[in-house]
């Protein structure tokens, strides 16, 4: 919701690339977590690993694409004014991108689903995480200190917020932090409760007040942001039981974030279509917007992600132990 918030409500406008690089954090620890405990790093582990990432990706992905064609067709004008990257692509080879995801950069100027620009460095690291970035501790601790040490070069360079935020360079930072974590999970201080309870609300604090805190919210405050989600994540991976209905809620919760993310600006394109309210980004149209965008994320999560969650159980029961 952080991104939607972002990008519906633009306020605060940073927070949906606050988000994205903490999303980018969990995934490598996740990714590195499945391929170490489920799948395993031999041929046939990562033959199913790929199989599930696609599977995990590219349908609901497919579905918002096609929505998508639909929001852009019916109301043209209102998608471009809302974003304009909101076009049909105008060649073969923007639609191949769009369809398959990879090449799909921010620079590209048609993407019918816009963030889907970071899916395209979601994917390039799910691929490089088992070939080689997250196989052995002293391999991840290397990537780490590249990482780090091509942010800081950014940083004292002065570079540009996007040069720091959308390559797969920048997005190695908060990657390999997360494959940190796991490789050193059982090395780490344990992070108590009142401490995480600490780290969150500065984690809120941070994000909505960075304009105080900070005289760049997308410099000092995004990496602010990144280092209390890393210890959010330490402290959350530390926490192996939870009252079952906060174990519901966050099943919940994690079935339409997906989608949501996906879907949030052909939903505010539609919402506008209808003539109810101007397609000006702000907290009108979040609010309209919000309500319709959960139910279609809740269809997508239903009929489309969970007949194939069914099968992609069955490839990961498959997977060597």
């Amino acid at each position: 919701m952080m991104v939607v918030a972002g990008h519906i409500g633009h306020n605060p406008r940073w927070a949906g690339s606050y988000a994205v690089f903490g999303f980018y954090m969990l995934s490598g620890f996740l990714m590195t977590n499945i391929l170490h405990e489920a799948y395993g790093l031999d041929a046939a582990g990562m033959r199913r690993y790929f199989v599930n990432r696609a599977l995990r990706i590219y349908p609901a992905y497919w579905c918002a694409l096609l929505l998508s064609i639909f929001a852009v067709a019916l109301a043209p004008q209102s998608a471009n004014v809302l974003n304009p990257v909101l076009h049909m692509p105008s060649s073969l080879l923007a639609w191949v991108s769009n369809a398959s995801l990879f090449g799909l950069t921010i620079p590209v100027p048609q993407r019918l689903v816009p963030p889907a620009w970071s899916l395209n460095v979601e994917l390039s690291f799910y691929i490089a995480l088992p070939l080689l970035l997250c196989r052995w501790r002293v391999g991840t601790v290397i990537w780490f200190a590249i990482s780090s040490g091509y942010t800081a070069y950014m940083v004292y360079q002065g570079r540009p917020f996007l040069v720091r935020y959308a390559p797969l360079a920048a997005a190695s930072l908060p990657f390999s932090i997360g494959a940190l974590v796991w490789h050193f999970r059982r090395a780490l201080p344990s992070v108590s409760t009142p401490l995480l309870g600490v780290a969150f609300v500065a984690y809120l604090a941070n994000l909505s007040g960075a304009r105080v805190w900070w005289t760049d919210p997308k410099l000092q405050g995004f990496y602010v942001s990144l280092a209390l989600s890393s210890v959010l994540l330490v402290g959350l991976s530390q926490r192996t039981t939870a009252r079952p209905w906060l174990q519901y809620v966050d099943r919940q919760l994690g079935r339409l974030s997906y989608p949501i993310f996906l879907l949030h600006w052909t939903i505010a394109t539609l919402v506008a279509a209808t003539g109810a309210i101007a397609p000006t980004r702000g907290g009108m149209l979040f609010c309209v917007t919000i309500v319709p965008l959960n139910l279609t994320a809740f269809a997508v999560a239903s009929f489309v992600e969970g007949p194939v969650e069914r099968f992609r159980t069955r490839v990961r029961a498959r997977a060597p132990r």
